[in-house]
């Protein structure tokens, strides 16, 4: 296809739909803008023509009179719950050397660095409550060339011009090299987060279970101010066109933005906000791999109705082609509170809650409306009381007027009870709020002494709130994710002399110069965080780790050291690891001595000092017991006894150190003292 703008407004048009809505996304538009309003706190409402009404207007009668909005609070609680669990990143290097390793260490921690600058926690939870909401949400995460201010390093002399950590230069010096233009001023720019919603985010339709990696491209669509747009582009802002939705759930933002609670005019076909009526055009930013269509990749930028960067630097090419992870050719990271099987787009919490949620309220109402109604006690006047019934000053129910058999007088009804069958309802559908959001009833504290340690607690936590273990997962693996594009991006961006600034483990600020191109972004997760790890949680391992033993003084310290290992990080291959290290050492050297016998020649076999000989010991014997030794050549055999000898030579050696030093020990009898005289 040849890459005109003509040719890329049309692709646009197809892909994003600049004039009309996709009508295969109206179904799916039309769930996440009921379940905002569901979670703004409306309750009755209905859709005509792609436009969403409040019913209370049409028939004030039919308005729920009393609302409660339990569907926030579970949600909240949820979202809590998710963002609460501790999970440790690193970062694996690609060799065991001590490089690699070093890389490796300094690539977490600038990734550390990277979530503070960019307040990434703040989008993290913003894009938990939007999954939670609409089911999905994405994180953008790309270099922003115009964010932050300039930084300036401060240089040693005007030869070497090394750079000196700001931290070692008192208010003095730093106006001395001020004044003497030792210094370096380098262009702002730097890594920058933001969360798309659902509603402007547009994928590739034949992704479904692959999620974003079969996507080979990504659109997103806003209105956009039309000034912002010129001072980003650098152009005169009549050259841009203004385009704004006319109505509908195209005009998604200004119902989500004025969404309230009470009654009010249209929820999506609110117009215009009167200051930015006629100011703002539809942006369009689509992102594309790179294929054998289009090697590099592309980024098109659509604004007014043309490309904004087709005879620009770099033009339509894709900024992040020299990524060779391919992470960043679509810098978003897809964050889904449920996956859905065969669709790309997640499930959400809230489409759970919308009927309990409304059946609560309306349950509610019914009753409210029978308290009005029923819910204070009648009075009955008999006709022969000469009271007049019209204006008895007596506050309460209705007053009724019945014939007198005998002395009636004045009576007072009994209160009426109200219908067990509303309040049980009422019941059920809070039940069912609670099961849907996964907020179990169970309170720890009414729980056995013997259940309330921390383990226990723990492992009711994790049964109570088994349905969050998607979603939190799902959390982590967006963290995982960005924290893979933005050491991406910071190796094609961060310069030899760029330094970042973090927290080091000895709790002291450090200062670390280092080439961005030495960058690593291959994150995983340590262990199996589960929705029960959290900060929390932490105190309750201390508790775990005295009950399994990590300080008790009878085991070595390599052992009390993987016994805290497997309970911090969730898991036990690190203890299996190491206790099995020696046994499978010995079982690989047995196969290289079977595999080529006379390559040790007279010597034998080697025997390393600081091996763990009586384990080693233990295998040999073992296998010289089983019949596939015996079947071995007579000089193959020869070479595994032999072997077996020297490790039982380094054995009786430590035996005879262990005696030796005992003996010292014990000494020489002293010389017999002079006996102390009795004080009178």
């Amino acid at each position: 296809m040849k890459l005109d703008e003509g040719n890329l407004i049309e692709m646009i048009d197809k892909r994003v739909g600049l004039h009309e809505s996709r009508l295969e996304r109206l179904a799916l538009e039309e769930s996440w803008i009921s379940n905002v309003a569901f979670w703004s706190g409306k309750q009755r409402f209905f859709f005509e023509q792609g436009r969403l009404f409040d019913a209370g207007l049409d028939d004030p009668e039919a308005a729920t009179r009393y609302k409660v909005n339990l569907i926030r609070s579970r949600v909240l609680a949820a979202c809590a719950k998710v963002l609460a669990v501790n999970a440790q990143f690193r970062c694996r290097p690609p060799t065991g050397t001590s490089r690699d390793r070093e890389l490796a260490q300094l690539a977490e921690k600038v990734f550390d660095h990277i979530r503070e600058v960019t307040d990434f926690e703040w989008h993290l939870m913003m894009s938990t409550l939007w999954k939670a909401v609409c089911g999905s949400s994405f994180l953008k995460i790309t270099w922003d060339p115009f964010k932050g201010e300039p930084d300036r390093f401060y240089l040693s002399d005007a030869q070497t011009r090394r750079v000196i950590p700001e931290q070692m230069l008192t208010p003095a010096l730093k106006q001395e090299k001020d004044m003497a233009g030792l210094f370096e001023d380098y262009p702002p720019g730097d890594i920058s987060v933001s969360v798309l919603s659902p509603f402007a985010a547009f994928q590739d339709t034949s992704s479904r279970d692959t999620q974003m990696m079969g996507c080979q491209w990504f659109a997103e669509k806003h209105y956009v101010d039309i000034d912002r747009i010129a001072e980003r582009f650098d152009m005169d802002p009549k050259d841009i066109q203004p385009m704004e939705a006319d109505a509908g759930l195209r005009n998604y933002e200004e119902a989500i933005a004025f969404m309230s609670n009470g009654s009010g005019l249209s929820l999506v076909d609110w117009a215009q906000p009167e200051d930015k009526r006629g100011k703002r055009t539809q942006y369009v930013e689509l992102w594309q791999r790179p294929s054998k269509q289009h090697p590099r990749g592309m980024r098109v930028v659509y604004a007014g109705g043309r490309i904004l960067n087709i005879n620009r630097a770099g033009g339509l090419d894709n900024p992040y082609i020299a990524d060779r992870t391919g992470w960043s050719h679509l810098p978003y990271v897809k964050d889904d509170w449920c996956p859905h099987p065969g669709r790309f787009w997640g499930a959400s919490l809230v489409e759970d809650l919308l009927g309990p949620q409304y059946y609560l309220n309306e349950a509610r109402t019914v009753m409210m409306q029978f308290m009005e109604t029923f819910g204070l006690p009648n009075t009955y006047v008999g006709d022969q009381a000469g009271i007049d019934t019209d204006n008895m000053p007596v506050g309460g129910g209705r007053i009724y007027q019945v014939n007198e058999v005998s002395s009636f007088k004045v009576q007072h009804g009994p209160p009426p009870q109200i219908p067990p069958d509303v309040a049980r309802f009422m019941d059920v559908c809070e039940a069912d709020l609670n099961k849907a959001a996964a907020q179990s009833e169970i309170n720890a504290e009414g729980l056995p002494g013997q259940l309330r340690s921390g383990s226990a607690v723990r492992a009711i936590n994790e049964e109570r709130f088994i349905t969050l273990t998607v979603p939190s997962k799902s959390t982590l693996r967006t963290v995982r994710d960005a924290g893979k594009i933005c050491l991406a991006l910071g190796k094609m961006y961060y310069g030899p002399k760029r330094t970042m600034r973090y927290l080091g483990e000895d709790a002291e600020w450090v200062v670390e110069e280092f080439d961005g191109s030495d960058l690593l972004n291959d994150f995983v997760i340590v262990g199996n965080p589960s929705v029960a790890d959290t900060l929390g949680s932490a105190r309750e391992e201390m508790l775990d780790a005295l009950q399994a033993g990590a300080f008790n003084p009878q085991f070595d310290e390599q052992t009390r050291a993987l016994i805290l290992k497997g309970l911090h990080y969730n898991t036990s291959d690190e203890f299996i690891k190491r206790t099995l290290q020696a046994e499978r050492n010995q079982e690989r050297e047995i196969q290289e001595m079977i595999r080529d016998p006379l390559k040790y020649g007279d010597e034998g076999y080697p025997v390393m000092e600081w091996e763990d000989h009586a384990k080693e010991s233990t295998v040999l014997i073992a296998y010289m017991y089983t019949p596939e030794f015996k079947g071995l050549p007579v000089q193959t055999q020869a070479l595994i006894t032999d072997h077996w000898k020297k490790h039982q030579m380094f054995i009786q050696q430590a035996q005879m150190q262990a005696m030796e030093m005992a003996e010292a020990i014990k000494g020489v009898p002293g010389q017999a003292g002079q006996a102390s005289q009795p004080a009178f």
